[in-house]
């Protein structure tokens, strides 16, 4: 395996194969630093449903909503939505394809030079492995969704989270990066979402409760709520 690994045809899975190691270790750091990388790479990614919220809410917890979502569907979005976008983090799924396309791709280096005496073109044997790997992750994938934490249930659509209070789990939050916290819906059960503060001057600490104004996209828009003395 070492060999096929420093063997020059085989450079390209050998670089996503590092790349993926490299993702682990990064995302290990930043959880430790209060921000996880898988937390900043869902703020960069597209939004899936965008609709107009007309809200009138204090951090006292008294809201009034009148929401009004709709999905975009496009070729990008519908392709992600494949991928459980929705469902799975999206770094988890940037390992997971990696992962899969570097595993794929040496094992093709490997059986054409078992059989063949020699590997094939490193770039025939990248395409090859890069359509071969959105099948082969896909079963991954939905296992992994039915296995972590998701932000809504078939019987509870996130939409219906507006209004409630959520704690911080997974680092702080400040404007244009969000962080993970954690509500319960009214049966009880737990729900992850990503929040960021409505207001650009206003930050989140790690542990804190905040209530939840308004959808974007894949964000929640929320203030923090103070305790009354």
């Amino acid at each position: 395996m070492i060999e096929l690994l420093q063997h020059p045809d085989s450079f390209p899975f050998a670089v996503a194969l590092t790349l993926v190691a490299a993702l682990l270790i990064i995302e290990l750091v930043t959880l430790f630093l209060g921000q996880t990388l898988s937390g900043m790479v869902d703020n960069l990614l597209p939004d899936f449903e965008l609709g107009d919220v007309d809200l009138d809410a204090d951090v006292d917890g008294e809201v009034s909503v009148d929401t009004g979502p709709t999905t975009s569907f496009s070729p990008v979005s519908s392709f992600l939505t494949w991928l459980r976008f929705d469902q799975v983090p999206a770094l988890v799924i940037l390992i997971v394809l990696t992962t899969v396309y570097g595993l794929l791709g040496l094992a093709i280096q490997s059986l054409t030079q078992k059989y063949y005496g020699a590997p094939i073109d490193p770039l025939i044997a990248s395409v090859f492995a890069l359509f071969a790997a959105l099948p082969v992750s896909k079963p991954a994938l939905e296992l992994l969704a039915r296995l972590l934490p998701r932000d809504e249930t078939e019987a509870v659509s996130s939409s219906s989270f507006i209004g409630e209070r959520a704690q911080l789990v997974h680092g702080a939050a400040r404007y244009g990066v969000a962080a993970q916290a954690r509500l319960r819906d009214e049966y009880g059960q737990a729900h992850y979402v990503m929040v960021e503060p409505v207001d650009e001057d206003e930050a989140f600490p790690a542990g804190s409760t905040v209530l939840l104004l308004s959808r974007d996209g894949a964000r929640f828009r929320a203030k923090l709520v103070t305790s009354k003395k």
